[in-house]
């Protein structure tokens, strides 16, 4: 029974010190025992002012709007996939991102449109200005540019057909 006593005894002191503390009005909480007894440590106090600072702010960001551009004047080399960025003009004219290879020697050329009463075709042609000089050595940028298509009437509810993707 003598080791059951002790137990007991040394909990109902360390009840007794916090009892005894907390009328000092010190908030800090003490540390009896770990740093040695009677030193007078304390552990550090915990809130807004300790711990490693804040982290920088990690959000991307916001990269404006390409500038939309026409077609110009140049080889069909290809259809290239596009992807609709929004409307204007109550939805009479769409902007669509277009990928390619980049000026001098890699942009959009044309397009052409096929409107339905349920469904627009879009077709977007890619390939070598008119003028260029693309010999060897120009290195190919991938570039996303923005490119307005005019319609007929607003697109509504009809279904944007891409071309290049539909393989017509």
């Amino acid at each position: 029974m003598a080791p059951l006593t002790g137990v007991i005894l040394g909990v109902v002191l360390a009840l007794a010190a916090c009892q005894s503390e907390a009328g000092t009005g010190d908030t800090t909480p003490q540390a009896p025992g770990l740093l040695g007894e009677g030193s007078g440590a304390t552990v550090p106090p915990r809130g807004g002012s300790s711990g490693p600072p804040a982290m920088p702010d990690q959000t991307t960001p916001t990269l404006p709007d390409p500038t939309p551009t026409t077609p110009v004047a140049g080889s069909r080399d290809r259809r290239v996939p596009w992807t609709l960025a929004g409307t204007e003009d109550g939805g009479r004219t769409l902007l669509l991102d277009v990928s390619v290879g980049g000026p001098p020697c890699d942009v959009v050329t044309a397009v052409e449109t096929g409107e339905r009463a349920d469904a627009v075709r879009i077709a977007v042609f890619a390939g070598i200005p008119t003028g260029a000089s693309c010999g060897g050595g120009i290195p190919a940028i991938l570039a996303t540019v923005r490119v307005r298509v005019l319609l007929e009437q607003p697109v509504g509810t009809r279904q944007l057909v891409d071309d290049a993707r539909s393989g017509a």
